[in-house]
Order: structure tokens, then C-alpha cells, then sequence
């Protein structure tokens, strides 16, 4: 939205063997096998990098990319510790934050010139020709879009998602003996004369109530994805993560139907 809004350009890149370029932040030891030569073997040996399968390796990277981060003149938001921004000025003058997006070892940068962040990157991690316009990042399509003014800007949609997440809950509905309400001709998230809060049906076991949960946590990333004919539904569907009724749980099957009628 950022982009598409600033007229701004995106690439993305893989960070390749992310954790082996951190260094440890504790000492971690281990009894040294045969793997490592008669030498070797049976001796105590200090690990000096974030070795994948570590429980400190994620957060040990972490820190190292933010080192980095930092150094090049990015400041993580208040809102989100892994969305990065620094002040820019445009070529026609315009002032604006230039933003990197990290999710692990997936960096995504927002910028009128993406490539001079990925290159500053590149000098710090292995990119291995990673860097390129994204199609998707974290479950969301991206591509360009042309506006009737003949601008060219960033559009993203969620449907890969859905498409992906409908066979899922159709198997989940199928083990219940049920199947999406309203099928093709749901034409609302759920009808209009149901209300959530007066629903009286019975409370749900502790199994299909984890199954509740699940597709409403599915629900609530569509939404985050552009699905916002949804979210008025899904967020009334929330409040009742903790004690959710058999008469919620058809509501839930209702919007996963109306998706699949207006999943284009």
C-alpha cells in the first residue's frame, strides 16, 4: 500500500545460510564425534556461529541483521521491531522513509531505488541473485497494476492464499459430516439476520473448538492480505476464541464459503 500510494518500487531477496553468518551470543559447547577426525573426537569444542538447530540461533541473527540495519542509517518502527525505515528525499525533491521489511532471512525494501539498499546488503550476506521483483511474500501476491492515468504501481492480493487454505477447511468440515454452507451462492460472509452475540447454540468440544481457532486465525491473515469485505465478520468471530458455539463455528463455514464464491 506504501509503495503503491508513494510510487515507490519493491524488490526482495533470500539471505542464504542466514544463522552461519551470526556469531553465537553465549557460550555453546559440544562433545566433538567421529565426523571430526581422530583428532578431534571426544574433545570439548566451543560453537562459534548460530548453527542452525540452536534455540539461540533466530535471535542471535536477528541481532547481526540489526547491527547492520542500523549501520546503513535504518531505525526499526514503534509499531513493528521488523519493519525498518530511514529518511530518503525523492529525485523530483519529495521527502519519505525508504522501508525494509524482514521476516528471518526474507528482506523485502520499498524505496524510489530498492537496488541501493539490496547492493549494501549484499555486502554484508549472500544473496546468490536472489534480489528481484517479489510475486509473493509472506502468502500474499504481489505484482504491478496500470492505473487509468497510465502509472504503474504495486497491487497485492491474497487470493494464492485462500485458494490454498479453502481445500484445508472443506476436509476439516468433511470429518464433521458437514460442508460449507451456502456453497457458489454465498453471497454474504453470513446472512443478514444472524447476530453472533445472541447465538445460544451448544459450546463446541475442546476439539472442534481448536479447529475454531485455526480458521479464524486463517481468517484474520486473509484480512491482513486485502480481504477487507471480511473483517467486520471475522472480528465480531474473534470474541468468542475462548467458549465458541456449534452456531459460530457455521458462521466461520459460512465466510470460508462466501471466499470461495468470490474467490477472483
Amino acid at each position: 500500500l506504501i509503495a503503491a500510494l508513494n510510487e515507490l518500487e519493491v524488490l526482495a531477496c533470500d539471505i542464504k545460510g542466514a544463522y552461519l553468518t551470526a556469531p553465537a551470543r553465549e557460550k555453546v559447547c559440544t562433545t566433538a564425534g567421529e565426523e571430526f577426525g581422530p583428532e578431534l573426537k571426544g574433545k570439548l569444542l566451543l560453537i562459534t556461529r548460530a548453527l542452525y538447530g540452536l534455540k539461540s540461533a533466530g535471535a542471535a541473527f536477528r541481532a547481526f541483521l540489526a547491527e547492520h540495519l542500523h549501520s546503513i542509517g535504518y531505525q526499526p518502527s514503534y509499531a513493528d521491531p521488523d519493519v525498518w525505515r530511514r529518511r530518503a528525499v525523492k529525485k523530483d525533491g519529495t521527502h519519505y522513509y525508504e522501508l525494509v521489511l524482514v521476516y528471518v532471512d526474507d528482506i523485502m525494501s520499498i524505496s524510489e531505488c530498492p537496488q541501493k539498499t539490496m547492493d549494501m546488503i549484499g555486502k554484508m550476506y549472500d544473496l546468490k541473485d536472489s534480489v528481484g521483483q517479489p510475486e509473493r511474500y509472506l502468502g500474499v501476491n504481489l505484482r504491478k497494476w496500470m492505473l487509468p492515468d497510465g502509472r504503474e504501481v504495486w497491487s497485492s492480493s491474497g487470493k494464492d492464499y485462500i485458494k490454498n487454505t479453502l481445500p484445508l477447511v472443506k476436509s476439516m468440515a468433511e470429518a464433521r459430516h458437514t460442508k460449507l454452507p451456502g456453497g457458489k451462492r454465498a453471497e454474504r460472509p453470513y446472512p443478514k439476520t444472524y447476530k453472533a452475540e445472541l447465538d445460544t447454540t451448544n459450546l463446541l468440544n475442546d476439539e472442534e473448538a481448536s479447529e475454531y481457532q485455526q480458521m479464524i486465525g486463517i481468517l484474520r491473515w486473509a484480512v491482513e492480505l486485502g480481504r477487507i469485505d471480511i473483517a467486520l465478520e471475522v472480528s465480531l468471530l474473534s470474541s468468542y476464541l475462548c467458549a465458541p458455539r456449534k452456531g459460530h463455528m457455521e458462521a466461520v463455514y459460512n465466510i470460508f464459503a462466501y471466499l470461495d464464491t468470490h474467490l477472483e
